[in-house]
């Protein structure tokens, strides 16, 4: 389907061609400044908060901070493909890539967003041009070693600076990764303490509550009782009276 770049769907015949992510750069760690890396940075003596541009050594004070970029003061952060000043390198890497495409490794295509097009210039990918030393046409026998073709031998500087590259980007990935797994512990032990404060304070509420309520029930009980006991010694007394009475007036008569 990408060799003919068409496809048919009921009966419906679409261009078809392979989706290439935008080309991301290399940001640094540290000071937040594309083109190097953490461990080669040379522009800061700390660790620059991506979001206000302050000391990151301490990483409580700047998760909830005000986003600033450092670069250019707008209200992004600093690591944002919008800030001017990263759009800027961007626009040059690709610039400088265009003119000199064989820089890229063989095989490799890079897509070209939009924004970054001439405007009579509709090409969408940038590949290398380099000619393979070996032709992808020719054939070998496959039981016989000899005729086999010989790897590419990169020179041992280029795979030691590739090696340190990749070290320097594993680590700059694996020390972002530590402070991230910190942060989550330290918000998971902070949302805990609140989770046991809260529920202490619901139960000192339920205890406070109980308490009230066995004491409105107390009184209660002890009002009764002594209405109980008024009435009937009042009604004793009136119904003695009542006789005594009836009694005087009998004798009388």
């Amino acid at each position: 389907i990408l060799n003919n770049k068409k496809i048919n769907l009921t009966g419906q015949l679409y261009e078809v061609d392979e989706f290439l992510p935008a080309p991301r750069i290399l940001i640094c760690g540290k000071c937040n400044k594309p083109g190097h890396t953490k461990k080669a940075c040379q522009s800061s003596l700390f660790d620059i908060c991506r979001r206000c541009g302050g000391d990151r050594s301490k990483i409580e004070e700047h998760k909830q901070c005000h986003i600033k970029c450092h670069h250019c003061g707008a209200a992004h952060m600093s690591t944002d493909y919008k800030c001017p000043i990263l759009d800027d390198y961007r626009r040059q890497l690709i610039s400088e890539l265009k003119k000199h495409p064989e820089k890229l490794p063989q095989h490799i295509q890079l897509f070209i967003p939009s924004e970054y097009r001439n405007q009579n210039d509709k090409t969408k990918l940038i590949q290398s041009k380099r000619v393979h030393l070996h032709s992808q046409q020719k054939s070998y026998n496959n039981n016989d070693h000899i005729q086999w073709p010989s790897l590419n031998q990169y020179p041992a500087t280029k795979t030691t600076s590739m090696n340190q590259n990749l070290n320097d980007t594993i680590k700059s990935f694996s020390d972002e990764l530590r402070e991230l797994k910190k942060s989550y512990n330290e918000d998971q032990r902070r949302i805990e303490e609140k989770y046991k404060d809260h529920t202490n304070s619901i139960k000192q509420t339920l205890q406070i509550m109980q308490q009230q309520q066995q004491t409105q029930q107390q009184m209660i009980t002890t009002i009764t009782n002594s209405i109980k006991q008024i009435i009937f010694s009042t009604c004793t007394k009136t119904t003695l009276t009542v006789c005594d009475l009836l009694n005087k007036m009998k004798m009388q008569t």
